[in-house]
Formats: C-alpha cells, structure tokens, sequence
C-alpha cells in the first residue's frame, strides 16, 4: 500500500491552502505539516490490516463509520497484509481482533487433512 491520505484529510489541506493557513515558503509549509503530524499522533488509532489495498473511498467509509458515533477524534491507520487472505485485523487501545480468514482456513484444512499427511 502506498501511503494514502483521505479525502477528509485532502479537504482541510485544500480548505487550508485557499485560507492562506498553510503559508507560501517552503518553511511555513513544512512547520505546518510538522504541527498537522504531531496532532494526529496525539489522537487515538486504529489499526486495521485489510488483506487487499483499499481504495481511498474505502477508507474514507471505514473513517466515516468509525468515527460516527465517537466523541473524539480517531486516526483510521490501514496496513496490507496479503496473508491474511479476507478480511481484517483491528487493534484499538490494546484490544485485539482478529476477523481474518487465514486462521479459519488453515482449521479447515488441518481438520480436512488429519492423518492423510505427516506434515501439512
């Protein structure tokens, strides 16, 4: 996955620029993204690995969703994991939840295979 902002994201950096907030020199530019950065490491994160790239839409959705119904703030930190074949792993303030289908399959398939093969 290459690194993807969200269209939300897009907006205030758009909103920002028009505004005149971002500031013009390569200085101002960078201080502004230096102090964009060090807010959204303050909030809380959710880590979701998705076995496919999702689409910023996508993503987008998932944000939109999660943070529907929550009082603060929560940054949406995707990762792919091909391996986990469908599905997603979430992790959120120490919690972790597994909604992948690697696991289930290789259940299947040792439960399938049991005792036809030394080694599966």
């Amino acid at each position: 996955m290459k690194c993807k902002v969200s269209g939300g994201v897009w907006q205030i950096i758009q909103r920002a620029q028009s505004n005149d907030v971002i500031g013009s020199s390569h200085e101002e530019r960078a201080n502004y993204f230096r102090e964009l950065a060090k807010y959204l490491a303050s909030l809380p994160k959710i880590k979701v690995e998705f076995a496919f790239d999702p689409s910023v839409d996508f993503t987008d959705k998932v944000s939109k969703f999660i943070n529907k119904d929550s009082v603060e703030k929560i940054v949406l930190d995707v990762s792919v994991k091909p391996e986990i074949l469908a599905g997603a792993k979430i992790e959120f303030k120490g919690i972790f939840k597994d909604y992948s289908y690697r696991e289930k399959l290789d259940q299947v398939l040792v439960e399938k295979f049991k005792g036809t093969h030394e080694e599966f």
